[in-house]
């Protein structure tokens, strides 16, 4: 009797709340099979979107969604013939997931994914140098650690700067003209002060 009750608390069916609310959904067979897997595996898509909040503006919530619509879609063509360990090909599969969001449309601006990381790679070596004690390294210097020209570096973080938005009411319509002025820009100046308030 003890070995009974000791193997029924090892049991598969002793399962967390979502689980045992998945099991008592009329479904068939096939898709409460993989809702269980994926339930197994949220973790997962987590930990992905834990990640992935501290790389862009986005909420939390949103990459989970897309994290977890990649869980799904993992779970559905995992084919474990192939070799690969179940967390390693979801934690990829949910990962790309939110990356194609943030590329398609979390963004107006959309900015080049290298041009994305290589700022992120900046960043992450400045504050390395924080932790250290260090003082920070100038634009050319840190072009020079990560192996890239200072243009490019500054291109960089003239894009990140380029997803921050600004509230209309700040921008300053009246600064003396660019001796290389911009149509658009020129184009902006004069339609803004016609809109409307609520526009």
């Amino acid at each position: 009797m003890r070995g009974n009750r000791e193997s029924s608390c090892l049991h598969p069916m002793v399962l967390n709340p979502h689980q045992r609310h998945e099991q008592r959904r009329c479904l068939p067979p096939g898709t409460k099979e993989r809702n269980q897997k994926v339930l197994q595996h949220l973790g997962l898509a987590h930990c992905v979107a834990t990640r992935q909040r501290q790389r862009g503006p986005e909420e939390r919530d949103d990459l989970l969604q897309e994290a977890c619509l990649g869980l799904i879609q993992g779970v559905e063509n995992l084919n474990p013939s192939r070799g690969f360990r179940p967390s390693s090909y979801l934690m990829s599969r949910a990962n790309g997931q939110v990356l194609h969001y943030r590329r398609d449309r979390s963004r107006m601006v959309r900015i080049p994914w290298r041009l994305q990381d290589l700022f992120v790679s900046g960043q992450r070596l400045q504050e390395k140098r924080t932790q250290r004690g260090l003082p920070p390294l100038n634009n050319r210097s840190i072009a020079a650690h990560l192996k890239v020209s200072p243009q490019r570096w500054l291109d960089a973080c003239a894009a990140e700067v380029s997803k921050k938005r600004t509230a209309v009411e700040t921008l300053d319509l009246q600064s003396p003209r660019d001796p290389n002025p911009d149509p658009q820009a020129e184009w902006l100046q004069e339609v803004l002060p016609r809109l409307a308030p609520h526009h």
